[in-house]
């Protein structure tokens, strides 16, 4: 499952060069760093899992969802190793 180190939802802001577009250019520019906020990303991770057809808990794809790809051979090798969704 995605997830971030406890640092990317709880480290104040500061300053890095990214590039950035100025006056149509690109250009590098200092930008703000800003945090992620943890229950925000957790309800999108949660929404993408699930239009993707993954299981929401460990962020595995399904057995259905492979197997309407034409991918059960890749279901049942995901599940001999302990990574097929519920």
């Amino acid at each position: 499952m995605a997830h971030f180190t406890e640092v990317h939802y709880t480290r104040p802001g500061g300053r890095a060069l990214a590039p950035s577009i100025k006056d149509g250019k690109w250009e590098y520019s200092a930008l703000a760093i800003r945090r992620i906020d943890k229950d925000r990303f957790e309800e999108f991770k949660t929404r993408f899992y699930e239009l993707q057809g993954w299981d929401t808990a460990s962020g595995f794809p399904t057995r259905g969802t492979l197997a309407g790809m034409g991918l059960g051979y890749v279901a049942d090798e995901l599940e001999a190793q302990g990574k097929l969704g519920a």
